[in-house]
């Protein structure tokens, strides 16, 4: 069975690239013939995977409002798909790719299943994300929390949506925590991604543990801005920006760390952080909005803080530091819970299922 999935898988900057990465990998090593068509900035073919991945200019004729741009990705994606002849279209919206993929599959004979990484400002796209909707022929979402959004999407009603919760491939073993007081964070440098709060945060962390080592990863807009916040606050000996991390990496980087911390201000439709933090086995501490409570057993795997509260944020942090067996503790449950779930290969094995061609009909 040929599947074509649609979504961008490089660069790896964010979870609904990891999740269509790993399931490109998954596919691939179960016999299925995996193709991906992913954004990129011209019409070209990535050789760094051992599935064909093909790339052709999506957000940006719409971002410029280009019409020839518009027409051309068009036209070159349904040569691709026409090309490829796959059994299925596996489709993982986006909000500046809708517009084309809902043009490109119109009138198209092949059964789509879509799954929703839910971005709210998705929504904003013409209808073009309504479209893709009504022509699945399954839709999955990635945490009980999208699933609940469901509700108010209004063309679809909740049954109609399958959840299926994202997963990351769990590892073989549990590594100790060092003996030091290192935290990390990991994401965009982006307003939404809250890092200038925990920063903020750090500054009373410090207090307790003048020893305590903050390494935030990842790149983005806000870089500056909190290079200057960091040095403003004194915390030039605490905190650092370490820049981006590969994705092989992100394991490593947290088991050299004692905790992980999630301080989106936004609602993370899922919050791999959180996820990957478990399958390192450490806690992790986050703000409680969107997907990441479904992620994390409070007082169990980690600790959720109301949504952008610095002072309770800078507490747990505290707390965590202050009683090591209690973080250790929480790293090994979260560790467990994660492969008691055996999650990811029960997300593979369930998105083969729904894939199979039988299981799809033409709409």
């Amino acid at each position: 069975m040929k599947i074509l999935i649609w979504g961008n898988t490089f660069p790896l900057v964010g979870g609904v690239e990891r999740f269509i990465d790993h399931l490109g990998h998954a596919l691939h090593e179960r016999g299925y013939k995996v193709c991906v068509v992913s954004d990129g900035k011209e019409v070209g073919q990535l050789t760094d995977r051992p599935f064909p991945v093909y790339t052709l200019p999506i957000a940006q004729p719409v971002m410029e409002n280009d019409p020839s741009g518009l027409l051309n990705s068009i036209q070159h994606a349904k040569r691709l798909v026409k090309d490829i002849s796959p059994d299925i279209i596996h489709y993982n919206p986006s909000g500046l790719g809708n517009l084309i993929f809902s043009l490109m599959v119109k009138g198209l004979d092949i059964p789509i299943a879509t799954t929703l990484h839910l971005d709210l400002n998705m929504l904003e796209d013409e209808g073009a994300l309504e479209r893709i909707l009504n022509k699945s022929s399954q839709i999955t979402v990635v945490s009980p929390f999208i699933h609940a959004l469901g509700k108010t999407l209004g063309f679809r009603t909740l049954d109609d949506m399958l959840l299926i919760e994202n997963a990351i491939p769990a590892q073989s073993k549990y590594v100790s925590p060092p003996k030091g007081k290192v935290i990390f964070a990991l994401g965009r440098l982006v307003h939404e991604k809250g890092l200038d709060l925990l920063i903020e945060a750090m500054q009373s962390v410090v207090q307790f543990h003048p020893g305590a080592r903050l390494n935030i990863a990842g790149r983005g807009q806000e870089v500056l801005d909190l290079e200057e916040r960091i040095k403003e606050l004194g915390l030039e000996k605490n905190v650092a920006l370490i820049g981006w991390v590969l994705p092989e990496n992100v394991h490593h980087e947290m088991t050299s760390s004692n905790l992980v911390v999630m301080p989106s201000r936004w609602e993370e439709p899922f919050g791999l952080v959180c996820v990957e933090a478990a399958v390192a086995g450490r806690p992790c501490v986050a703000f409680a909005v969107g997907g990441i409570t479904d992620s994390i057993v409070d007082g169990v795997t980690g600790e959720l803080v109301p949504a952008q509260d610095v002072i309770q944020l800078a507490a747990k942090i505290v707390n965590l530091l202050d009683e090591p067996e209690r973080a250790d503790e929480m790293g090994r449950n979260a560790l467990q819970r994660y492969q008691n779930l055996d999650r990811f290969e029960a997300m593979i094995l369930s998105l083969i299922h729904i894939s199979e061609p039988t299981r799809l009909r033409r709409i």
